[in-house]
């Protein structure tokens, strides 16, 4: 049934909506919102170099701190949280080695950004006064700090989005609305690392500066996905097992010691492995693909294409 002309959104409304499309997980920020607090730490790490290569990360700080350099009648941010399949670590064996859990599926930035499309328009049917924008991890937003803000977890030391009772193995994605959302629920504290420090301790490549301070040029994720170009070989040495992304901070966290202990289902089909079992990618199989055709057929619609067969086998 179409509202016509509204100034406001029902928060039950939306949230039976969203769940209609899988979006089981989701918060609300509502806009104007005081983005100053985020200024010092996120232009400290930017001049300390942490961002490495990540151009799109050094831009200024003022697209990070104000939403309406993306979506200008910004009224509410609306996030969800979507996750994706997490399993107990396995021995990575002679001639394999591992993939991060997020990218063993279809890429998620195409997943998310299709399935919140259609429940825009969804919602879009009904309040014909509603104009939107989708997010995927893809323009200058401070997403994680949102998230929290809206309740939908805390960032963690290792820089990570935390859910107590569901950990940190899932995706984030926001819906960018001019209209207002009414009876929005009130958000409670999501909890807090307290005094641990498994992920700061254990990184195997000694990446955090300290707590919430990652240097990224030292992440194997960085490593692995972002830098371009041949790999020192001090940097080659500090890979250890990864091909692609990391996940020791985040299976050191107590917070994901559930999800795995017993393996925890994604929400969608699409986040579920394509190939790739227990996250050992191996090693005879991805250098048999001797062309990008060959690499492109493998694994198209994956994560993985990001840093291509010359990426894969530095």
């Amino acid at each position: 049934m179409a509202h016509g002309q509204s100034l406001s959104i029902p928060y039950q409304e939306l949230a039976e909506l969203a769940q209609h499309y899988g979006l089981l997980t989701l918060a609300i920020l509502p806009y104007p919102h005081d983005f100053s607090s985020q200024r010092g730490a996120l232009e400290a790490w930017q001049q300390a170099g942490f961002a490495g290569e990540m151009s799109y990360m050094q831009r200024s700080s003022a697209l990070f701190l104000d939403p309406r350099h993306v979506f200008e009648e910004l009224k509410t941010i609306v996030c969800f949280g979507v996750r994706y399949q997490s399993f107990p670590r396995q021995p990575c064996p002679k001639g394999y080695a591992r993939v991060a859990r997020y990218a063993l599926g279809r890429d998620y930035h195409r997943v998310l950004k299709q399935r919140l499309t259609r429940f825009c328009k969804a919602l879009q049917d009904r309040y014909h006064d509603l104009s939107y924008r989708v997010v995927s991890d893809s323009i200058p937003l401070l997403e994680r700090y949102i998230a929290s803000q809206a309740g939908l977890g805390f960032i963690g030391k290792n820089t990570m989005l935390i859910k107590p009772g569901v950990g940190s193995f899932f995706f984030l994605a926001e819906t960018l609305w001019n209209l207002e959302v009414e009876g929005i629920p009130r958000a409670g504290s999501e909890g807090t690392c307290g005094s641990c420090q498994r992920c700061l301790q254990q990184c195997p490549t000694s990446a955090f500066e300290s707590a919430y301070q990652l240097d990224a040029r030292r992440c194997i994720s960085y490593l692995t996905i972002e830098k371009k170009g041949p790999l020192t070989l001090e940097e080659r040495t500090m890979l250890h097992d990864w091909a692609f992304g990391c996940d020791v901070c985040q299976e050191v966290c107590p917070f994901n010691h559930r999800s795995l202990k017993e393996e925890q289902a994604a929400d969608f089909e699409d986040f579920l492995p394509r190939g790739i079992q227990h996250g050992l990618l191996s090693l005879a199989e991805l250098f048999a693909l001797e062309t990008e055709e060959q690499f492109l057929k493998r694994f198209a619609g994956m994560p993985l294409m990001r840093a291509g067969r010359e990426g894969l086998t530095r």
